[in-house]
């Protein structure tokens, strides 16, 4: 939910984008599996130098490779 005094801005702006912890520290890949939550946020970093944190989703299948996809 954004105000009016939001700026949104385009995502063709992006030039970075960081995976990071609970603790806001950035993930390094690949990432071992905490027990306990494991919850992420995203932090872009625009064509000016701004930062811009939301949250981390993944939407993209996985290819197996003997065949089928894993959502």
């Amino acid at each position: 939910m954004n105000d009016k005094n939001t700026i949104i801005k385009p995502a063709s702006l992006i030039i970075k984008l960081d995976i990071l912890d609970d603790y806001g520290r950035k993930v390094k890949s690949p990432y071992k599996i905490q027990k306990g939550a494991n919850e992420f946020t995203c932090e872009a970093t625009y064509v000016d130098n701004t930062t811009e944190r939301f949250a981390a989703f993944w939407t993209c299948p996985m290819i197996l490779p003997r065949g089928g996809v894993d959502f």
